[in-house]
């Protein structure tokens, strides 16, 4: 994911000039071209569909292994630029009002839900990486299950040594009510997502409270098992981070090709419309 984390005020300068130097050349066209076009729509249509044809060019080139074409960190920064360069021509080529009609609101809505889902995505791409990271060694998706089980079973091994050891069976009860499942299943993931540690404070709260009843032998046990949920609670925020960085996809690019369509519709309605007219 380090490929994806870049210079903010690089990526802003190029931002705004670009759009200012893409807002002049749309009024200049349209002032050169208007009395062929006849439409002026048809100038900021056609810049706003190459801004788009850009920014759908960043899983093509994730998809084809080509160096000649430029790294896939480059391909972001035009995907990220050119999205932010759509949103103004959008605007410019409605322009500036609120769509009419049924196909244009449909398009106002699948184009605005393309950029929140990418606004989203953008920043659980320049988070999440860094959280990761935070937490220590790299944690593969794949790999979580089996971890989770080994720790599931070091847990188990621990509360059974207590009750051997110590005749005292306090641990295994509060395993048994209160951890068994957290240690079954990937559990809170949206307090993962949004950096809480709420669940955790409150478990170990919980566990700090049994001190005064147990012994010697007890709490260091104890003590083992606390360092077991704590890796395990890295686990769970590696699923949920690596879950987000996956899933989030799931959103975006069913819109942007849902969005291709009705484009498609929206020119050759737009072009047989004005070839119909009298």
């Amino acid at each position: 994911m380090d490929v994806f984390l870049m210079n903010h005020r690089s990526i802003f300068r190029f931002t705004v000039i670009l759009v200012c130097t893409t807002v002049l050349t749309v009024w200049i066209s349209q002032k050169l071209f208007l009395s062929f076009l006849e439409i002026p729509s048809y100038v900021t249509g056609w810049f706003l569909l190459v801004a788009l044809v850009l920014v759908t060019a960043l899983p093509l080139r994730k998809k084809i292994i080509v160096p000649s074409l430029g790294s896939v960190a480059l391909w972001y920064q035009v995907h990220l630029v050119c999205g932010w360069l759509a949103i103004v021509l959008f605007f410019l080529h409605l322009p500036w009002r609120f769509p009419t009609g049924g196909l244009e609101i449909f398009l106002g809505i699948l184009f605005g839900l393309l950029i929140l889902s990418g606004i989203l995505g953008f920043t659980i791409i320049q988070i999440f990486p860094r959280r990761l990271t935070l937490k220590g060694e790299e944690v593969f998706l794949t790999r979580i299950p089996a971890l989770r089980e080994q720790l599931r079973s070091e847990m188990e091994q621990l509360v059974i040594a207590t009750i051997h050891e110590t005749g005292s069976t306090t641990l295994a009860d509060y395993y048994t009510s209160r951890l068994r499942d957290f240690f079954i299943r990937d559990c809170h993931t949206w307090t993962h997502i949004i950096a809480s540690g709420r669940p955790r404070f409150s478990t170990l709260t919980e566990m700090n409270g049994l001190i005064r009843y147990l012994d010697r032998r007890e709490r260091e046990n104890l003590e083992k098992m606390i360092s077991l949920i704590k890796k395990k609670e890295i686990l769970d925020v590696h699923h949920a981070l690596q879950g987000a960085l996956r899933r989030w996809l799931l959103l975006h690019a069913p819109l942007t090709w849902a969005l291709w369509l009705f484009i498609a519709l929206h020119v050759i309605m737009a072009y047989g419309f004005r070839e119909g007219a009298p």
